[in-house]
C-alpha cells in the first residue's frame, strides 16, 4: 500500500485497514489478471510492493527495495545499499542521514528510528513477509 507514494500500486484505493479481507481478494483477482497477461509486469509490481517503507510525519517516505532484517526483541538492525531506496523528500535530515549511511536500527516499542546516535522519533517501520 505505502509504494502508492512512489506511482507503485495494484488496488486503487487505500483499504480501510491493512488486513481488510475485501482489498485482500480484490489485490489477489487484480495480480492474477495481471500475472497471466502481463508476468514480468506482476513480477516487478511485486517485487517493489513487498518492499521495506519507513513512514515519518516530517520527513518525507523512504522505499527500501532491498533490506537485510536482523530482530532482536522489539529492534530491527537494517541494512540497506545506496541504491536500494527511493524518497519522497530528499532534503530533510533524515533523508541526508540515509544517504550517507547504509543502516539503520528501529525499535518498534517506540517507533523511535536510530542512524549513528542520532535519533529519529516518530518513525514507522512496514515490513512484509510472504
Amino acid at each position: 500500500i505505502a509504494a502508492r507514494y512512489f506511482g507503485v500500486e495494484l488496488i486503487q484505493h487505500f483499504p480501510c485497514k491493512f488486513d481488510c479481507q475485501h482489498s485482500i481478494d480484490l489485490a489477489k483477482r487484480y495480480f492474477e489478471t495481471l500475472s497471466y497477461f502481463e508476468p514480468e509486469t506482476a513480477e516487478t509490481l511485486q517485487y517493489f510492493l513487498q518492499s521495506a517503507v519507513l513512514y515519518t510525519e516530517y520527513d518525507g517516505i523512504v522505499l527500501f527495495n532491498q533490506v537485510s532484517v536482523k530482530k532482536t526483541n522489539q529492534c530491527f538492525a537494517i541494512q540497506y545499499t545506496a541504491a536500494s531506496y527511493s524518497m519522497t523528500q530528499a532534503d530533510s535530515k533524515l533523508a541526508f542521514a540515509i544517504q550517507k549511511n547504509t543502516q539503520f536500527d528501529y525499535d518498534e516499542s517506540t517507533h523511535r528510528l536510530m542512524i549513528n546516535d542520532q535519533h529519529y522519533p516518530n518513525a514507522y517501520l512496514m515490513l512484509f513477509c510472504d
